[in-house]
């Protein structure tokens, strides 16, 4: 069964200060622990307490939808690359090539984290606090 890959709470964070609004049926409590919405609701107060967790598909999304960023990654012989585009245009902004975990080759040794790194990469450098 394929599951779904969650962004981390350090993004999770990142997407919040960015204007990332939408629900999740996931949630961070203040220590990092990753929640269902409806499992211990008591750990997970409203307000400030709890961070939406969304999957790298639903930020990529709100990167596409809101700030015409597309979030690519790609596979080679050595690993995973991922890749901003801006969008109409389709100019490459940025390629996350030689940033990885895989020493040898400097990619990353996943799809979710070569994912991972380049939505990190955009909340980081490409988008302004709302």
């Amino acid at each position: 069964m394929i599951e779904e890959a969650y962004v981390s709470f350090e993004v999770a964070m990142l997407l919040k200060e960015k204007g990332f609004d939408q629900e999740t049926t996931k949630r961070y409590n203040p220590s990092g622990e990753l929640y269902s919405y409806y499992q211990n609701v008591t750990v997970i107060p409203k307000g400030e307490a709890y961070v939406c967790a969304p999957t790298q598909q639903m930020a990529c999304e709100w990167l596409r939808q809101e700030h015409n960023l597309s979030v690519e990654v790609y596979r080679t012989a050595c690993g995973w690359v991922g890749c901003v585009v801006a969008i109409p245009s389709g100019t490459d902004i940025k390629f996350l090539e030689d940033d990885g975990d895989d020493l040898p080759s400097g990619q990353y040794t996943t799809h979710a984290k070569a994912c991972e790194a380049t939505i990190k990469y955009c909340l980081d450098n490409l988008i302004k606090e709302d």
